[in-house]
């Protein structure tokens, strides 16, 4: 997976403030949640608030951009 180290970097640097969870797209756990969220490309990484929400939406590895939306939605 070449996104593995992308993912590691984001779960290090996020570590205090969001959780980072990983979905296999070809699981059916992967699938079901790219259904209903809508996921065309992979990677593509969801910023979701406390109550299911979706705030951000990155499709590829913009990892300064999925770090400042986290960031924005913890108000830090």
């Amino acid at each position: 997976m070449r996104s593995k180290p992308i993912v590691d970097g984001l779960e290090r640097d996020l570590a205090s403030r969001a959780r980072v969870l990983r979905l296999d797209i070809l699981s059916p756990t992967g699938q079901a949640m790219a259904r209903s969220r809508t996921v065309d490309l992979v990677p593509t990484f969801l910023v979701i608030d406390g109550q299911g929400r979706e705030t951000a939406r990155f499709s590829g590895a913009d990892t300064e951009g999925i770090i400042r939306a986290v960031r924005q939605l913890s108000g830090s």
